[in-house]
């Protein structure tokens, strides 16, 4: 197996799954970070039971897949982020407040 093969099929191996809810619609999806094989990562993700849409994160940008055969649309997804791009693939970026992160987790935490 090639080595990138093998970092996509470790990735969707190693997924999270969440749920977010947008309007009246509620989606199953997985999710995972990744800083390279973004596309192909988030292609596996989709093939997951049960998952209506893979999420790969690298730092804040988000890529949304879905697979042909699913009724989603993953530019509506991103739309809620301020993002866009296809009905199958779509990407955002999150913008993080690290410091305010942080203090919620140490506040949390103790």
């Amino acid at each position: 197996m090639a080595a990138n093969a093998a970092y996509v099929l470790k990735k969707a191996e190693d997924a999270e799954f969440g749920d977010l809810t947008i309007g009246a619609t509620t989606y199953h999806y997985a999710y995972v970070t990744a800083s390279k094989q973004m596309s192909e990562i988030g292609n596996a993700l989709t093939s997951l039971q049960d998952v209506d849409f893979g999420l790969v994160i690298n730092n804040g940008a988000l890529s949304f897949r879905v697979a042909k055969e699913k009724d989603v649309d993953v530019s509506l997804v991103a739309a809620a982020f301020n993002g866009g791009g296809h009905a199958k693939a779509s990407g955002a970026k999150l913008r993080l407040d690290w410091p305010d992160i942080l203090q919620q987790a140490a506040t949390t935490e103790n």
